[in-house]
């Protein structure tokens, strides 16, 4: 399963443009094929997943006997290793990053050779050989909020309260809660409990929301109000500033007692990643698979020059006159270099 390695709001935040369900497909799209171009820019793969990876035994590798390369994956952690239907005490191998330090992300294993262990094909040579771990270069994680209230095995919406009144979790996240890893698919609104506690005016200027609560309520991000969807700006006490009608929807006027939705009903794919569906209590602390900086601002980069290029139909002039010319993302150059010389693989993994 290919993650992404930046979120939709990160996009539209770079346009300074609200979520709009016109342009979110679009955006969506590019993500996606933004992060598997740096998967294949630098030549390794970033998802952190668990998977089962199954090698024949003996193999057209050429590597020593004691030896066997990951070809494009690495690993984070390993924590079984079968050899001819055996499992591998943990202390008959040795996995090695490329350079040779016993440090992930693991690129090759060998047999512990002061120990009487081997890699054997058993019946049969065919995926003989099987590692079991975490895949990926770094296993980074970022707080994302609080699970509220909590979700059975089956529920495909997750609902997360902010950390410290900010919302980190959009539209492409990776989430992990205990041992399941889900990924968030759309974003949706839910009651937020509150109501309003003085009317709006049809009027920008009127632009304060008190309400009861605001614990849940998070900075720059989206209310909902009798039709109308305003953004947060600043949270004091049981006053939220908000810049009215946003997204698309029309100035109008609330009376008190209106209710209150918040933007943080997150749809997902349950069991992601090489795990299961469980059982989560409420209150449970959600956490973000994150990835290594660069990857992230690459992807994100790439992501927006996409949607810039999308709605230029791809033809996107830059300049006047006669240093008129096409836009095609040149800028990026820089950040893809510097991404390659601090991610990329660049070592021969087997030999010819």
């Amino acid at each position: 399963m290919q993650a992404l390695y930046t979120t939709r709001e990160a996009v539209l935040r770079s346009f300074e443009i609200a979520n709009t369900t016109r342009i979110s497909p679009m955006v969506d799209n590019e993500i996606r094929a933004a992060s598997e171009s740096v998967d294949h820019q630098l030549h390794r793969f970033f998802t952190v997943e668990k998977i089962t990876l199954a090698f024949d035994w003996p193999n057209y590798q050429h590597a020593d006997a004691w030896r066997i390369y990951f070809n494009e994956q690495s690993f984070i952690t390993i924590d079984t290793v079968v050899s001819g239907g055996l499992t591998l005490d943990p202390a008959d191998y040795l996995p090695y990053r490329a350079d040779g330090v016993l440090a992930p992300p693991y690129e090759y294993i060998e047999i512990n050779r002061a120990r009487s262990a081997a890699f054997s094909s058993g019946l049969s040579p065919q995926r003989s050989i099987m590692f079991s771990g975490l895949t990926g270069v770094q296993d980074l994680t970022s707080s994302g909020g609080v699970l509220t209230p909590g979700m059975d095995a089956t529920t495909s919406i997750a609902f997360i309260d902010p950390v410290n009144g900010r919302m980190y979790v959009g539209v492409g996240s990776s989430l992990i809660i205990g041992n399941e890893r889900l990924q968030v698919t759309e974003r949706g609104w839910s009651d937020s409990g509150t109501v309003l506690l003085t009317s709006l005016g049809s009027i920008q200027s009127d632009n304060i929301v008190e309400m009861s609560d605001t614990t849940k309520v998070a900075l720059y991000e989206y209310l909902h109000i009798g039709g109308e969807s305003v953004q947060v700006l600043s949270i004091v006490g049981s006053n939220v500033t908000v810049r009215r009608a946003v997204n698309g929807s029309v100035l109008a006027t609330h009376e008190s007692g209106c209710p209150i939705y918040l933007n943080n009903a997150f749809s997902v794919t349950r069991g992601a990643f090489g795990t299961s569906a469980a059982v989560h209590a409420g209150s449970a602390p959600v956490l973000i698979q994150r990835y290594p900086a660069q990857v992230e601002q690459l992807s994100l980069a790439e992501a927006v020059v996409g949607v810039a290029q999308n709605a230029g139909l791809y033809a996107r002039i830059v300049g006047q006159g006669s240093s008129t010319r096409e836009a095609v993302g040149k800028g990026l150059d820089d950040m893809r270099r510097a991404a390659y010389q601090s991610w990329g693989r660049k070592l021969r993994k087997t030999a010819i």
